[in-house]
């Protein structure tokens, strides 16, 4: 599994099908560190909300490197669909997890923020980096050719889902009270920011913890979705 993922960055990167996306995304970090000094926790719930919607669009992109053809053969040499496509998504796994790195090195290097950033502080605005871009490839995953045939209806309805996930509390308030439990199918993207930003930096209790398991067990489901829909559309 390790040759083929270091086979798919290698044939991504060649493509350059990355650059208008990491462009993006290393533009929107620079402009939002533009002046100083910044707020930690609300820097970092930012830059962890733009890398949601970044492996999205990232895992849509990865999974369309390849033609029909040489998926193919890839599949055939591979032996298995379940590890190929598992190490496509661990490839942008690791893509975003650079990506991550940066976000959050970046302001402390260069001395971004006002204050000394504590280690739980630094410790869960990493996680919550991190697991974002796990929930935004899980989503984006659906949303790659092997399922939808469209490109530019996929990316339409991607980018219509991840943006609904943001006004949650305001969909769940607008809902009649009998069809507010719907809401509940909606990627969980900005619950662990909302945690985040009322936190006093500190207090680690499971309503802290919450909105963090909630995401890995959503992103779990996803996987088994995932995978089990793969295997019908591959017999």
């Amino acid at each position: 599994m390790r040759n083929l993922v270091k086979y798919i960055l290698h044939e991504y990167i060649r493509s350059n099908r990355y650059f208008p996306l990491l462009v993006t995304f290393i533009m929107m970090i620079f402009i939002s560190y533009s002046y100083k000094p910044n707020p930690i926790i609300d820097s970092y719930s930012f830059t962890a909300l733009s890398l949601f919607f970044i492996s999205a669009l990232l895992c849509v992109s990865v999974f369309s490197t390849e033609s029909s053809v040489q998926k193919n053969v890839t599949l055939i040499h591979t032996g298995s669909a379940p590890k190929y496509y598992l190490s496509k998504l661990l490839s942008i796994w690791l893509i975003c997890f650079i990506l991550a790195l940066f976000t959050f090195f970046y302001p402390i290097i260069f001395g971004m923020f006002g204050e000394s950033i504590t280690l739980l502080v630094g410790v869960f605005a990493l996680i919550n980096h991190l697991l974002l871009a796990t929930l935004g490839i899980c989503v984006g995953s659906f949303f790659t050719r092997e399922f939808m045939k469209n490109s530019i209806n996929a990316i339409g309805e991607l980018w219509f889902v991840l943006l609904l996930s943001i006004p949650y509390d305001s969909l769940v308030e607008r809902l009649p009270v009998l069809v507010r439990p719907i809401v509940w199918i909606l990627p969980p993207s900005i619950h662990t920011i909302t945690i985040l930003e009322s936190w006093n930096g500190t207090t680690v209790d499971f309503h802290f913890l919450f909105p963090f398991i909630w995401i890995i067990m959503y992103c779990s489901l996803l996987l088994f979705l995932f995978f089990t829909l793969l295997k019908k559309i591959e017999r």
